[in-house]
């Protein structure tokens, strides 16, 4: 009588706790885009990311060029809708603040980043220490003048102020001349004008539109480096 117990006890077990676990492991969500390209803004990402109960094995097959990935499925029924609402939740965001901000959907949150967004990354690196530099030439100036004004004729605090405006004059002018070659580099040496097709010179005019204008982004820009 204890082994049928036992025995009864393992065939409960097994129908209760281990078998539904393998059927709901087979049954997952396929997620991915719709279109062959990841989405630039987070109202098309919303749009366009969806979730397909299936067989792991065929997820790739639903989704062969844009495949987020497989998320599994909890009712195993292949009703998806909970489960894509918690990714699309979690891939469609973007960073609105910070060194990453602006970056395209999913950057951040799941790592799929693009050339653009370190394209935006790298300018808003650029712009913060343009913007310390501005500040603490600013600080500086002041010092320097007020050294000056209150000098009261004293030779050694008049050439003092002097200094430290001439040497924060040439600090900034070091930064900015660094910026400007940054520009150059990317911008203008990036293809040579004669042998540049339609889409290099587009892409050009992209990246100087890119560190020209802070409200661009070449994320949620289709047409970014494309003619």
């Amino acid at each position: 009588m204890k082994k049928i117990h036992l025995w009864g006890f393992f065939v409960l077990f097994m129908f209760f706790f281990v078998f539904p676990e393998r059927l709901e492991a087979a049954l997952v969500c396929c997620c991915g885009w719709s279109g062959e390209e990841k989405p630039a803004t987070v109202a098309d990402c919303k749009t366009e990311l969806s979730c397909v109960g299936a067989d792991e094995s065929l997820c790739q097959g639903i989704y062969t060029s844009r495949l987020v990935g497989t998320v599994p499925d909890i009712g195993s029924d292949g009703d998806c809708l909970k489960e894509e609402t918690d990714l699309t939740n979690s891939m469609c965001t973007t960073e609105t603040s910070g060194l990453l901000a602006n970056t395209s959907p999913g950057c951040v949150s799941q790592g799929d980043c693009t050339v653009c967004d370190f394209i935006k990354v790298f300018s808003n690196v650029a712009r913060l220490i343009l913007g310390i530099a501005g500040a603490f030439a600013l600080l500086l100036f002041i010092y320097g003048g007020f050294t000056w004004i209150i000098s009261q004729g004293n030779t050694e605090k008049i050439e003092a102020g002097k200094k430290i405006i001439t040497g924060t004059l040439i600090g900034l002018l070091i930064v900015l001349g660094s910026w400007q070659i940054t520009r150059i580099i990317l911008i203008t040496l990036l293809v040579s004008e004669k042998q540049a097709t339609e889409q290099e010179k587009k892409l050009r005019t992209d990246i100087l539109k890119v560190f020209t204008d802070p409200t661009y982004n070449p994320c949620t820009d289709p047409s970014f480096g494309t003619k």
